[in-house]
């Protein structure tokens, strides 16, 4: 911090970064005994390492910043517009419409990264369809558009047509059921 301060002062358009409060009350209330277990014991990084990190580190800020507000100002606007949409029939209608076609023709399918693995992105299908994030999770589950976002074989499954089941309903990759005669 002390460096990245020092950095700051130097620099031709500062950013304001304050003082650590150790380099004017003493750095010894800020460190344990000496003689404490789990000391670091690794060597600092030496300056002419650092130098070129900082600046590195602040020129990314300084030239990505635009774009990552305004990436962060479409997702939250994206995410709100998500949670405000309704479950109607013409959303449902609208969600199959903009999903059956990136199924049909092996097109990329919107995912994010979700605890290490990938996930279908809900909220942006969410939004840009108009249709709510309980119809996005129930027909993604229902017709196996959760697994066409991680690939391989529940892709696959999610490709086949829809084959419509005896007492309504639709299903992909679900056999047809037939209905016996009774005796």
């Amino acid at each position: 911090m002390t460096r990245l301060w020092a950095f700051d002062q130097l620099s031709s358009r500062p950013s304001g970064i304050g003082c650590p409060p150790r380099e004017t009350e003493g750095v010894d209330d800020y460190l344990p005994a000496a003689t404490a277990e789990g000391e670091n014991t690794t060597e600092a990084i030496a300056e002419q390492t650092m130098g070129p990190m900082l600046i590195w580190a602040i020129r990314m800020v300084e030239d990505f910043s635009d774009d990552i507000l305004t990436a962060w100002a479409e997702m939250e606007r994206l995410r709100a517009a998500a949670a405000a949409n309704k479950s109607t029939p013409a959303s449902l209608a609208s969600l199959k419409a903009f999903m059956e076609p990136l199924l049909a023709g092996d097109l990329p399918i919107p995912a994010v990264t979700w605890r290490g693995k990938p996930a279908l992105a809900r909220a942006y299908i969410a939004a840009i369809t108009g249709a709510s994030h309980n119809q996005v999770t129930a027909t993604s589950k229902r017709l196996g558009w959760r697994g066409a976002a991680r690939g391989g074989a529940a892709a696959r499954a999610a490709k086949q047509p829809i084959l419509s089941r005896a007492g309504g309903g639709a299903e992909r990759g679900a056999p047809p059921q037939t209905t016996k005669a009774r005796d």
